[in-house]
């Protein structure tokens, strides 16, 4: 008998310890809970690698118990030629803005990122074609220019531009946000956006109207470790995939550039005045007689200032994460 109870102890204590790791909160998701209203909140990243799928399981339990999914921008929606009429200004006027120096050094790195000699960044270009593509950004606005650095930056740290030539290419697939509205669509379930284009493009419209424009471009320009770079999207993909939310942290507590002003106002824009609007709106949207499933960068939600965070400061929430 004492041998039969033994061996029950332990048979207890490793439910017990498997319990534990199983309940141990190890995805980027939270429930919101107030006055017998949910709603899920989702960190997200916008690309992705094959192994971060099939999704948790807590995860797509969430989804389907919802009504709404809430995305920051509905990109199946997006209009692309009013957004690239919008970053075009065919008069050049307003790269005035701009030193003639900086001006080089732009069309010099786009020159450079489409004329990778690896052959791996973009589809090989002709040398008019080259030519004419880089030419066409002296018509972006200022605020266009950065955006399309940071993307043209992006796509070489994924696909190896310019990196040593035993550096893999990631395998990317879609991101996580994307792979949701996919499967809101074909379920004809409901997309809400948290944002508009308008809001997110004003973020780099603000820049150039107070001047930090140029600043922040050089500092684009300068960073140019295209290495580091992807060690950072490799990090930022392992940290979602294992829920690791100081590794998050971490990575996207980023110095934009070595002026502290330029900085903290960068950051204020960028990052902390959309989260006091988002938060804002979870608020109103957690009242509503139906349950959101929202799918929001990642960097949105963890740390102090972040959406959870945010509310948890209320005190009017019940949040769990899973």
């Amino acid at each position: 008998m004492a041998r039969k109870n033994k061996i029950l102890a332990v048979v207890c204590l490793m439910i017990a310890i498997h319990s534990y790791t199983y309940s141990k909160p190890h995805t980027l998701l939270w429930k919101i809970d107030a006055n017998n209203k949910t709603l899920y909140l989702l960190g997200s990243i916008h690309i992705a690698t094959k192994d971060m799928y099939p999704i948790d399981t807590a995860i797509i339990n969430a989804f389907e118990k919802s009504d709404v999914l809430g995305v920051e921008v509905n990109i199946n929606n997006l209009n692309r030629v009013d957004l690239m009429s919008d970053m075009i200004d065919l008069t050049g006027e307003s790269q005035e803005l701009l030193p003639s120096d900086l001006k080089q050094k732009i069309l010099k790195k786009f020159y450079t990122l489409l004329n990778d000699e690896s052959d791996v960044c973009f589809d090989e270009l002709n040398q008019d074609d080259l030519n004419e593509a880089t030419q066409s950004i002296a018509y972006l606005k200022p605020w266009g220019v950065a955006l399309a650095l940071e993307a043209l930056k992006i796509v070489a740290a994924i696909n190896g531009c310019g990196q040593d030539s035993t550096s893999e290419t990631l395998q990317i697939t879609q991101g996580i946000d994307q792979y949701f509205m996919d499967l809101a669509d074909k379920n004809d379930k409901q997309i809400y956006e948290m944002e508009t284009l308008e809001r997110q493009i004003q973020v780099f419209k603000s820049l150039q109207d107070s001047n930090v424009i140029v600043p922040y471009l050089y500092a684009v320009l300068e960073d140019d470790d295209r290495d580091a770079d992807k060690d950072n999207i490799v990090s930022m993909l392992s940290a979602w995939k294992n829920g690791d939310i100081k590794k998050i942290e971490k990575l996207l507590d980023t110095e934009y550039s070595s002026n502290k002003k330029v900085n903290k106002l960068l950051k204020n824009e960028l990052i902390y005045k959309r989260n006091n609007e988002m938060a804002a709106r979870v608020e109103r949207l957690i009242t509503e007689d139906k349950t959101y499933f929202i799918v929001v960068g990642a960097g949105h939600l963890v740390g102090k200032g972040g959406i959870i965070d945010i509310l948890d400061r209320t005190g009017k929430y019940r949040i769990q994460r899973y």
